[in-house]
């Protein structure tokens, strides 16, 4: 029977991977359960069941390493890949999109923009060179990206969406096998067998604490572990066919949303610290 995690702890391991983060930022090599429960006002037996439900990361009486345990919730959390995006419609809202720093923290990386407008096509956004749309298909065949955000008038979306589709395709293949949520990675016999029974896939993060306990996580091949014929490979460096196609104003909903949830859990931790 397929391991739950509640959904409380799901919601709680984000926090638990920005207090690393800032941890590491002060400097410190190991943090204690105690440590961590003070800060974020949990107690220490939570915590460590928290992350018990993903493997076990620390050792009795020696605390957790930051470093390790801030690698490990990035990969179970999914923030360790790059995704490559395009931008298609540069008036005031794709502008805002396509400049917002938050992306590249969070592993979106802009690639390319393009307008259909002539006054700005060959000009340059945050030192890149915006391209016609009219090109839009073909340079992205050369040029493959993973998301393609889309800010263009309505009447004008359908056919921006049916180019980016048209982009093309490889032999990779976009699964949830290993973190339970959509990731583009090279084929393997693990992503064939669990494609094959796709319904018992479990949803972010269970499915990636399935991952984590199998070992198939060190697509780095820095474990005694790695075994391409299991091992996450991913394509998210260009090698895949665009998997998502997002309208200009839900990113921009995410983007308030985030930054709603980041403020409040700061506020968390500064009155809980």
């Amino acid at each position: 029977m397929p391991l739950e995690i509640p959904e409380v702890v799901i919601g709680r391991l984000p926090i638990y991977y920005r207090l690393l983060e800032r941890i590491q930022r002060e400097g410190r090599a190991v943090v204690s359960s105690q440590e961590l429960g003070d800060a974020l006002g949990v107690t220490p037996a939570q915590i460590r069941k928290d992350l018990s439900y993903f493997g076990r990361f620390g050792k009795q009486g020696r605390g957790y390493s930051v470093s390790r345990l801030a690698e490990e919730l990035k990969l179970i959390l999914g923030l360790d890949s790059r995704w490559r995006v395009a931008v298609v419609g540069l008036g005031r809202l794709g502008r805002a999109i396509s400049s917002y720093p938050g992306f590249d923290q969070q592993g979106f990386d802009i690639v390319a923009r393009f307008d259909s407008d002539p006054a700005i096509i060959g000009t340059e956004l945050d030192g890149q060179t915006i391209r016609d749309v009219a090109n839009l298909e073909h340079d992205l065949r050369r040029d493959r990206i993973d998301i393609g955000i889309v800010a263009v008038p309505a009447e004008a979306a359908q056919e921006v969406v049916d180019a980016l589709v048209a982009a093309g395709d490889d032999s990779t293949v976009r699964t949830r096998s290993y973190t339970g949520k959509p990731a583009r990675s090279l084929r393997n016999a693990r992503t064939d067998e669990w494609e094959a029974k796709a319904n018992e896939i479990q949803d972010f993060p269970m499915q990636a604490g399935v991952s984590a306990r199998e070992g198939v996580m060190d697509y780095m091949g820095r474990g005694d572990r790695f075994d391409p014929n299991r091992t996450f490979l991913p394509a998210g460096q260009g090698a895949g066919l665009i998997h998502e196609v997002k309208p200009a104003a839900e990113v921009f909903a995410d983007i308030v949303r985030e930054a709603e949830e980041t403020l409040r859990e700061l506020t968390q931790i500064s009155t809980t610290a």
